[in-house]
């Protein structure tokens, strides 16, 4: 896929996003983000490739996959910490902690590139 065509597709997911959840007007966003409100349209009313959807099922699958993955190293790294039985049930405190893993990991690869 073309970088200018990524950097439109954000753009013309945005006008969606914004026209339904916030009522803004398609005329004024396009005009804004520098895009013809017919190739909104033309994106809008498109039928999605096959290569498309198959990509967007897999990015959902390692997505959820991760979310488990990290559950079950935090649930290892609070074993490792010592901490209670009682407090590595809550669900609340596996979340924080995998999602210090998460952020951990993104900071990584920031550094890292």
């Amino acid at each position: 896929m073309r970088l200018g065509k990524l950097r439109y597709d954000s753009k013309f997911m945005a006008v969606k996003f914004f026209h339904k959840t916030k009522g803004w007007s398609i005329n004024w966003m396009c005009k804004q983000l520098e895009i013809s409100r017919a190739a909104y349209y033309k994106w809008l009313h498109r039928e999605i490739p096959k290569q498309e959807l198959e990509n967007t099922r897999l990015a959902e699958l390692i997505k959820e996959y991760d979310e488990r993955f990290t559950s079950v190293i935090a649930h290892q790294a609070m074993i490792a910490g010592g901490m209670k039985k009682s407090q590595r049930q809550d669900k609340a405190v596996v979340d924080k902690i995998a999602a210090c893993i998460i952020l951990e990991g993104y900071m990584d690869s920031i550094k890292n590139f």
